[in-house]
């Protein structure tokens, strides 16, 4: 098969899964009436850090957030237009961001271009004209690149093999206390959720992060990570996504999980790997396959709230 017979193919299995997906809207929301769509489409704003932006799949269509023209906000435009009404995307989601950024110009890059330009609050995105917004983030608030870091092994700061990761975000060099600022980062999430509600009544899902190891780790690929360092640091991935519910619960939010659906395409298998491995500028980020399985399984979260077309 040739890569245009595959991408041709892969096209049509995701239209008849958008199919799918309108019967279940349908059924869903059969005993309400809803909206008609703006006539210029539906205004979708995509908000979040790198495990949305998609850095280093081809195309990379800005600079200095590697933002890529197949990451889940695009894919899932795709299939929102193929199956419930025209969609109109405003995708502001840049690598290396923070809640912080979300509010206030980013200045502070994730492999920045050589002369590179702050990027505005990703929050001026939306408006009362928005109808739909998603928003990733929070794993770069809890420094997880950093304990990614330490707990590898062998490691830059040359712990030793045996050291738990545990211990070795304790040292004073690291200094990453998960607990501490997975809490931070809720309430961070809780102001913003609380500005985006002030800016809009359009639907509003946080979206999660794709699973990374399955129990114990998978060392025999080649994964620089322990069993002990595997569960550890997915141990405090799920402790942010469960902080993450929590908080869009709270205020008047819809929680997208893709940790479950992506068990089985974490690092270690068995299925498609959805996730880089160690490699490239952008080390344990979404493939591409990655984009398409999270835009897969937040189109089923959204599809029911959304205005018919």
């Amino acid at each position: 098969m040739t890569l245009l017979q595959s991408d041709r193919y892969r096209r049509k299995v995701r239209v008849g899964l958008g199919a799918t997906l309108v019967a279940a809207a349908l059924a869903t929301t059969a005993l309400r009436v809803l909206p008609a769509a703006a006539e210029d489409g539906l205004q979708y704003v995509a908000l979040g850090d790198s495990s949305a932006a998609g850095p280093e799949i081809p195309e990379e269509v800005h600079a200095e957030c590697h933002r890529s023209d197949r990451n889940w906000p695009r894919e899932l435009e795709a299939i929102l237009n193929a199956t419930v009404t025209k969609v109109v995307l405003k995708d502001v989601t840049c690598s290396g961001a923070r809640v912080g950024d979300l509010i206030a110009p980013q200045t502070q890059f994730a492999r920045p271009p050589s002369n590179p330009q702050p990027v505005p609050a990703q929050i001026d995105a939306v408006n009362e004209e928005s109808d739909l917004v998603t928003l990733a983030i929070g794993a770069n608030d809890i420094r997880g690149g950093g304990a990614m870091l330490a707990c590898s092994t062998p490691n830059i700061y040359l712990f030793p093999d045996e050291q738990k990761c545990q211990d070795r975000l304790a040292d004073p060099r690291i200094d990453i206390d998960f607990p501490q600022l997975i809490a931070q980062t809720g309430q961070s999430v809780a102001a913003v959720l609380r500005q985006i509600r002030g800016r809009t009544k359009a639907p509003v899902f946080v979206v999660g992060y794709l699973t990374y190891w399955k129990e114990d780790g998978c060392q025999q690929d080649g994964d620089p990570y322990t069993a002990e360092a595997a569960n550890y640091l997915q141990d405090r991935l799920d402790d942010l996504m469960e902080e993450l519910a929590k908080q869009a619960d709270a205020n008047g939010a819809h929680y997208v999980d893709i940790r479950g659906p992506s068990r089985d395409h974490g690092l270690c298998g068995p299925g498609e790997i959805w996730l880089k491995g160690n490699t490239g500028s952008f080390p344990y980020h979404p493939t591409a396959a990655g984009m398409e399985g999270a835009a897969d399984e937040i189109a089923k979260a959204v599809t029911p709230h959304l205005p018919a077309g």
